[in-house]
């Protein structure tokens, strides 16, 4: 797991951020969990009027998991307790929500003023390294996976929707040409060579075929498609509304895609315009 906690100066826009999606409501402190958005906003902003000159109205907290973690509302409300006992700084001003999990991005914020009931600021020295020696503990209390850093977290969440996308693309493609056309409609572009090398569109990051899995190396992942014997048949799906059946229709052969079609007729043309062109360059010659 990983635990991120981001300074703002605006605990309205926070606080609408976490309620301005779909969310549930874990817990809160110094508010009703269940009060209407406008009237945490106000007592978040009544706690501010106490201390004009703070810099940091509020914090974010944001606890990450990796897709491997099952974390049921149980276990998020004791990791919650947890963290806002090392980190609440004395506050006693805090509310936090849940957002709809997937697969790659489960995790929670809390929002937590930085004022305390008298005005004065609460203790966020070296957050970040509190933050990171917090998550191994959790980890271990909770048997989670470790996460060594957030960039390996966002590492994992890369590799399961490229298999995402990978697995779709072998379902459709009926050749290696028809896959890497799929996955790049699916946002990944195919650099292939004596391996495979899968790059999204969106940021350029490049991520190897064999560090998605074995299963997903370029050898591999050919044997998944018809034999070379068998791509001078171009296969199409179409699918009918309202049937369930599929059509395969045949294209070319794919030799007659690569080499101009020829017949007698067309060599014979081919011959008469050769002996119009000599003939012309005989004429030029008697000319000179």
């Amino acid at each position: 797991m990983i635990i991120k906690i981001v300074r703002t100066a605006s605990s309205g826009n926070l606080l609408d951020y976490l309620v301005n999606q779909e969310h549930e409501v874990l817990d809160a402190k110094g508010v009703l969990p269940f009060q209407d958005i406008d009237t945490i906003k106000k007592e978040f902003n009544t706690r501010e009027l106490t201390n004009s000159k703070a810099k940091n109205i509020a914090y974010n907290i944001i606890v990450s998991f990796p897709s491997e973690d099952r974390i049921t509302k149980s276990i998020r409300l004791n990791l919650l307790e947890d963290i806002m006992a090392e980190f609440n700084g004395g506050s006693d001003l805090w509310f936090a929500v849940s957002h709809p999990d997937t697969i790659n991005h489960q995790h929670f914020h809390c929002a937590l003023s930085a004022i305390k009931l008298d005005g004065v600021t609460i203790a966020m020295a070296h957050f970040a390294k509190r933050a990171m020696a917090l998550s191994r503990k959790l980890e271990i209390k909770y048997g989670l996976k470790q996460v060594s850093s957030e960039r390996t977290l966002f590492s994992n969440q890369a590799i399961n929707e490229l298999k995402v996308a990978i697995d779709h693309s072998i379902s459709e493609a009926y050749n290696l040409a028809q896959f890497i056309e799929i996955m790049r409609l699916l946002g990944y572009k195919c650099k292939v060579g004596r391996g495979i090398t899968f790059i999204k569109l969106e940021n350029n990051h490049p991520i190897k075929g064999s560090d998605v899995g074995r299963e997903y190396s370029l050898g591999n992942l050919k044997k998944n498609f018809e034999p070379l014997s068998n791509y001078s048949k171009v296969y199409v799906k179409s699918y009918r509304n309202d049937e369930n059946e599929t059509k395969v229709n045949f294209g070319p052969a794919l030799l007659d895609l690569i080499l101009p079609s020829t017949n007698v007729t067309g060599l014979n043309a081919g011959s008469d315009e050769n002996e119009i062109w000599n003939r012309k360059k005989r004429k030029k010659r008697r000319r000179r």
